[in-house]
């Protein structure tokens, strides 16, 4: 399923509403290729009532700069609120949207220079969170 097209036509990977409450987002959908150039793609992540969202990074490599104004993963829990934006070759932690039964993942590229794209788990996840395991949180 990752491997159909965007509704949009903007995402070389499939996007938009996801049916699941766990699963994999990734870009591209093979880990031995890169990332199209000019990439617009939106994820949307719901869990039900009383959960809140996990995501876990498998693979993260996105165009570096200081300032991720190039290409860059923004997660956000409504469309006027992103909570990060990743980019560069580090790994991020495990991030958790305290609270949030949704979430917006939005990846865009620029018209040059690709990475090797990124993996994500996501999952609904109940409390109590133990702080060792996660590494940013994020209401």
């Amino acid at each position: 399923e990752q491997q159909q097209r965007s509704t949009s036509g903007l995402c070389s990977v499939r996007d938009g509403q996801v049916s699941d409450s766990q699963g994999l987002i990734g870009n591209p959908s093979f880990p031995d290729t890169y990332y199209d150039n000019n990439q617009l793609c939106l994820w949307r992540i719901n869990v039900p009532p009383g959960y809140s969202i996990l995501l876990e990074f498998d693979r993260f490599d996105v165009e570096n700069d200081s300032y991720c104004q190039y290409d860059r993963l923004t997660v956000s829990v409504s469309i006027h609120r992103p909570v990060a934006i990743f980019c560069g070759h580090l790994l991020p932690g495990p991030v958790l949207l305290l609270n949030s039964q949704n979430a917006m993942l939005h990846f865009s590229s620029d018209i040059n220079r690709a990475g090797h794209g990124f993996a994500i788990r996501y999952r609904g996840i109940k409390g109590p969170f133990p702080p060792a395991k996660i590494t940013e949180i994020l209401d």
